[in-house]
């Protein structure tokens, strides 16, 4: 069993690590599902302090270099947006992708 990140705004593994694990029998589970709160907003809304991108966390720099990137808040904008339309929240969208929409299947796990 491996596990790492993967969401709807981190989906590296789709490519090269999955068709290898898959090949060789291994199952994985993803984790960070919401992109460390990025996909609630936390990066974006200004409400970065007592999570993993506030200043006084030890993890800042790393997850600020994942999420804090010129297209990804724009494509949360748009994300918000569609899930007000249709009544859900981005953390709803973001768990409904993970489970029906993203690669995972079999053997692959969400924690």
């Amino acid at each position: 069993m491996f596990q790492s990140d993967y969401s709807a705004a981190n989906r590296g593994m789709e490519k090269k690590l999955l068709p290898i694990l898959r090949q060789h029998g291994i199952a994985y589970n993803a984790f960070r599902t919401l992109a460390s709160g990025f996909l609630a907003g936390k990066l974006t809304h200004g409400t970065a302090e007592g999570t993993r991108f506030g200043h006084e966390s030890s993890l800042k720099e790393y997850m600020q270099s994942l999420y804090d990137q010129e297209a990804l808040p724009n494509a949360l904008k748009a994300l918000e947006a569609t899930t007000q339309f249709l009544g859900i929240t981005t953390i709803d969208a973001a768990w409904r992708w993970a489970y029906y929409h993203s690669v995972l299947g079999g053997k692959n796990g969400i924690i």
